[in-house]
């Protein structure tokens, strides 16, 4: 990992552009040795050295790589991807192969998280990165080690298990919820939230009491109709029956290609 010293950070930063705001500061295009990376600015030291630490922690080729950091705890220099996970199922229509690539690889990189000793808390289409057809995690700001206490910070949104919701422990199988998610939004939804109409955290908690779950129609192929199935488990409201990471991945490794 490449430190860099103050004067080539000043000289950086004169030619960064804009990407993205979040919670924890902003993210940035730029240049590090002639290469085209992500700057991600943070407004706490705390949560600069969270995120290279997990990172780092959680290397593999299914997780975002950290090429560089700042003199100061400031910013991260990652690997740049064109396309968030979102972007992409808006622009690009798929077929099943692509698709089962592409949840295949998160699945991958959430089942090394998840051996690894976290749990990441914040698997969404927008923390999944797209480049040549092929998928990588990140932010783990939300992220927490997977022993007790299960003390976390995760806002409730349309991504979030039922335990986040209505404030209960968490697990290894909160992320498998918000897996499945994912995998309705690759190969059901084609962009959309999963509670589109549903934007306040009271709405969303009394959705979840209701047990609605998104709308997924009849698969008319058996590959899909197995993807439905594990999607349906994940969603289930006993943590413990969910699948994990690693049974989805099997699944994946099962079907066959075919165009959705």
């Amino acid at each position: 990992m490449f430190r860099l010293n103050e004067r080539q950070w000043n000289q950086i930063k004169k030619d960064l552009k804009f990407v993205s705001k979040g919670a924890q500061g902003e993210v940035f295009k730029g240049k590090l040795l002639n290469k085209e990376v992500a700057i991600k600015k943070f407004k706490h030291e705390d949560d600069f050295v969270k995120e290279v630490e997990c990172i780092n922690n959680c290397a593999c080729e299914f997780i975002v790589s950290i090429f560089g950091i700042t003199p100061t705890p400031e910013a991260i220099f990652l690997d740049w991807f064109p396309y968030d996970l979102e972007n992409y199922i808006i622009e690009n229509q798929l077929t099943l192969n692509e698709s089962k690539v592409l949840l295949s690889d998160i699945s991958k990189g959430l089942a090394y998280i998840h051996r690894v000793g976290y749990i990441h808390l914040d698997i969404r289409p927008k923390n999944i990165l797209i480049r040549n057809q092929r998928a990588v995690i990140c932010d783990f700001g939300m992220s927490i080690i997977d022993q007790p206490p299960y003390n976390h910070n995760r806002a409730v949104d349309c991504w979030v298990a039922p335990e986040i919701v209505f404030g209960k422990e968490v697990s290894t199988k909160t992320d498998i919820y918000s897996l499945g998610l994912v995998i309705w939004f690759v190969c059901e939804s084609k962009g959309t939230d999963p509670f589109p109409k549903t934007t306040t955290e009271s709405m969303i908690k009394a959705a979840f009491q209701c047990k609605e779950r998104p709308r997924w129609n009849a698969p008319k192929i058996e590959e899909l109709k197995k993807i439905h199935d594990i999607t349906k488990k994940c969603w289930r409201d006993e943590m413990e029956s969910r699948p994990t990471a690693r049974m989805i991945i099997d699944l994946f490794n099962e079907i066959k290609e075919k165009t959705l």
